[in-house]
């Protein structure tokens, strides 16, 4: 409904794809809203703790939503991850 907020968890899965681990990482999800809609906070920075190799896991951005004008919207959330700063860093395969 417009003008009426909602509360949406976008949940990002996360993995160590090697050699090294396990690795702390900060996962960062950018949300790019259409014209018609509001959505905060625009970003967040979750942490990935301990992620072992081969191990999925997962983490969890809470967002507001808010439609602000009639008919289709649209919300697009991009998830990014490092290594935290000071945490080893994984070697390249070649």
């Amino acid at each position: 409904m417009v003008g009426e907020t909602t509360s949406l968890d976008i949940d990002t899965a996360v993995q160590n794809l090697g050699p090294d681990g396990p690795v702390d990482g900060i996962v960062t999800q950018t949300v790019d809203p259409s014209a018609g809609v509001t959505v905060t906070p625009a970003e967040t920075t979750l942490d990935a703790d301990g992620l072992a190799v081969g191990t999925p896991q997962e983490v969890t951005g809470t967002y507001n939503v808010t439609c602000d004008a009639t008919g289709a919207q649209s919300v697009t959330v991009t998830s990014t991850i490092q290594p935290r700063p000071g945490a080893p860093l994984r070697r390249a395969r070649t």
